[in-house]
């Protein structure tokens, strides 16, 4: 960077489209809805947990706690599905026999339970999106903010939460998925 486009970014600019001089500060866009992402990031991560608890509509509150206990639940068969498989392959091969052990099955039929149960939580999760948006165009109050910048923000907030459920059930999909993988590789006898 040379000194001249030092000097431009540090000296005030006169906005596009003419109108008045007003001044910018260093490493601003003019114009710009927000030209600086260092901001978006810290007021992201500079998130209160308790303050977004308080947000959330009863709906999205519910469906939370219900999300909770599918992860609880989700984490804790897994943890016990590998410990199973675990165990079953240090087993002596003649007592073995993986294709034929009864505790297999049943954790086959857990898999495919679970799968379901994901499943269900996704459609859920739908529902309460759909019901969701409709309430962020809803901008009755006493407030100096324009209609759009308050929809707006309802929406982006709406969204990062539903980002951060998104990633989560990803994360949740990919768990299952693996041990999905060993059950049925330790089911067809093809476990390493």
């Amino acid at each position: 960077m040379t000194a001249s486009a030092d000097l431009q970014v540090n000296t005030p600019q006169e906005p596009r489209g003419g109108g008045a001089r007003m001044a910018l500060l260093p490493g601003t866009v003019a114009n710009a809805s927000v030209s600086n992402n260092w901001v978006i990031f810290m007021s992201i991560t500079g998130l209160d947990l308790r303050s977004v608890w308080l947000s959330l509509s009863p709906i999205n509150k519910t469906f939370l706690l219900f999300f909770g206990a599918v992860s609880v639940h989700t984490l804790s068969f897994s943890a016990r599905a590998l410990l199973f498989l675990r165990s079953l392959k240090k087993q002596p091969a003649n007592e073995n026999a993986s294709s034929t052990h009864p505790r297999l099955n049943i954790h086959c039929k857990r898999v495919a339970n679970l799968r379901q149960l994901h499943l269900f939580t996704l459609y859920l999760f739908g529902f309460c999106i759909s019901i969701q948006v409709p309430n962020a165009f809803i901008t009755l109050g006493n407030s100096n903010a324009l209609a759009v910048s308050t929809i707006m923000r309802q929406l982006t907030f709406l969204f990062y939460c539903d980002a951060t459920i998104f990633l989560a059930f990803l994360l949740l999909h990919t768990l299952q998925w693996l041990v999905s993988a060993r059950v049925h590789s330790f089911a067809t006898g093809k476990a390493e």
